[in-house]
């Protein structure tokens, strides 16, 4: 686009144009009457001189030449003016079409490069990929996919910013474009996702070659700065003809083999295989329904009642999901919740959960003047999210359950991923008068060292060392000691899984507040719990 000056130095210039063919016709016109005054007065003196000597003055030989003269002064002042105007025209004229140019330019490298690392965008890159399998086929050649997605790009945005993302991301485009020949592709399909076109390739083999060589390139660390970061990738190939004959399948076959290598433990590549297909339609199919589930309301929440050994009453209960995907047909959580959690489905669906929860209890205690304690779990994913402690104060708000109520269930591998933060994080969810529980406790990797330092209410004992008491001493030995480290860090203990007498004596006799499990109940459906609350049902021994 022009600049404000280039227009006005050409408003200039047509002001200019203007006044010299003004002027060019004034010396014109100047010559013309100069000419016809000469021509008059030459026949006034003929007349004077009639019966002299013919003939004009002497003077007027020169005289005649006025006209010519001013005619040619203003012949080489308009040829003068005409050249400066050239220049001024080239200065100011040329000026704004190389911007009109240079704007052109930068319009067409934005629509078919990226403008971060100034690879070839997702544009460009389905145009060569559709010329490179014009060429495949012509020469009955092969090509290959290879598929990049970053493993830690999203822990070095959020944790460093946007700005050293940005840097990784560009030493990443160097390292890829070192990495392959000139007639190879490598593009950026955005975010942390590269592809990379390898025409003319033998087999399998080369594309092989260049994943280990990707791999190898990647192994020195990237320094932004202060900070001294590792790349990591995972790479899914596909090759033509033999995983898919047009651009569509063959990307699609990438994407899925992406997904094994990150499957695999990621830093790693995968070839695709038909067996990936089936498997990825599963869980696309999968991941569809649960979507359609979360929108049509097709989760359901159970509740398992705790009881108290000293009342034998029931004092709270666990929310447990469960998907009705059809009518009759129950879905259990293990079936369901890690593609929840790797689609990121997990954070609506866990307010749901917390909401219907805390909601469904206060009715409860309304409804029969309980006390009742509702526990929910909390994902890692969850866990780690923007503004935990915010969304379960909005839940709050939104429920009128009362903070004392409620308690929160995490696993010891959750807490110990970031201690600082999972600590800090507590902190702020105690100080709300939520109680917090270590569920599982036992069957992680947490130290004792940390374990005083959490903000904890309750120890769940996880039912792998209950189910065996009393057969098993060890079980038994593990479990007293979990009740007595409980009691010397004035913890509360839940036993869950209890299905038996001997189960239920054993942890009334060693202190354990309550327990859950089906020698009282199985987890229950709203209607069935509101039905043996109205019972008041308790435990019997």
């Amino acid at each position: 686009m022009k600049s404000e000056q280039d227009k006005s130095a050409l408003q200039s210039l047509k002001l200019l144009y203007l006044s010299l063919f003004a002027a060019f016709l004034l010396f014109l016109f100047l010559g013309w009457f100069s000419w016809t005054l000469q021509q008059e007065l030459h026949r006034l003196g003929r007349e004077n001189t009639r019966g002299h000597v013919s003939g004009p003055p002497a003077s007027d030989n020169y005289g005649s030449m006025y006209p010519f003269l001013i005619l040619l002064a203003g012949t080489s002042m308009f040829f003068f003016i005409c050249m400066g105007i050239y220049r001024l025209h080239g200065r100011y004229g040329d000026n704004s079409c190389s911007s009109e140019e240079s704007a052109q330019k930068q319009n067409r490298f934005h629509a078919y490069y990226d403008s971060l690392t100034g690879l070839p965008n997702r544009t460009l890159f389905a145009d060569r990929l559709e010329r490179a399998l014009a060429y495949a086929r012509r020469k009955q050649r092969k090509l290959a996919l290879l598929l990049l997605d970053l493993d830690n790009f999203k822990t070095v945005n959020e944790s460093l910013g946007h700005r050293t993302g940005d840097q990784y991301l560009c030493n990443v485009s160097e390292r890829l474009k070192k990495t392959c020949r000139d007639e190879d592709t490598v593009a950026r399909m955005g975010g942390d996702e590269f592809i990379i076109i390898l025409p003319d390739v033998k087999d399998i083999g080369d594309a092989l070659i260049v994943a280990r060589r990707i791999r190898e390139n990647f192994a020195d660390p990237v320094l932004l700065g202060e900070y001294e970061l590792f790349i990591s990738t995972s790479i899914g190939i596909t090759v033509y003809p033999d995983d898919g004959e047009d651009a569509g399948t063959l990307v699609k076959n990438a994407d899925i083999a992406v997904y094994k290598a990150k499957e695999q433990g990621k830093d790693t590549y995968a070839v695709f295989t038909p067996e990936m297909n089936n498997a990825a339609s599963r869980r696309i199919y999968m991941e569809s329904s649960l979507r359609r589930a979360l929108k049509n309301n097709e989760f359901r929440l159970f509740y398992q009642p705790k009881v108290n050994l000293l009342s034998h009453m029931i004092t709270g209960t666990e929310a447990l999901i469960r998907w009705e995907k059809h009518p009759g047909l129950i879905i259990p959580p293990k079936d369901f919740i890690p593609l929840v959690e790797e689609t990121g489905l997990i954070l609506p669906l866990g307010r749901w959960v917390l909401h219907n929860a805390c909601l469904q209890t206060r009715i409860w205690n309304d409804m029969f003047d309980y006390r009742l304690t509702v526990a929910v779990n909390l994902s890692a994913r969850q866990f780690q999210q923007e503004d935990l402690p915010g969304m379960i104060r909005s839940v709050l708000k939104e429920s009128r359950m009362e903070p004392h109520l409620l308690n929160i269930e995490i696993t010891e591998n959750i807490v110990m991923d970031n201690v600082e933060k999972a600590i800090e994080t507590m902190k702020e969810i105690s100080e709300m008068g939520i109680r917090i529980s270590i569920d599982d406790f036992g069957t992680g990797y947490s130290s004792l060292n940390y374990l005083k330092r959490f903000p904890l209410d309750v120890l769940k004992i996880d039912r792998t060392f209950v189910k065996d008491i009393p057969d098993h001493p060890e079980d038994m030995a593990i479990a007293k000691t979990i009740l007595s480290l409980a009691k010397n860090l004035n913890l509360q203990v839940v036993a869950e899984g209890v299905e038996n007498i001997a189960q239920l004596e054993f942890f009334g006799l060693h202190g354990c507040q309550e327990i859950q499990g089906y020698l009282f109940s199985k987890p229950l459906s709203v209607p069935e719990l509101t039905e043996l609350l109205k019972q008041g049902r308790v435990l019997s021994v």
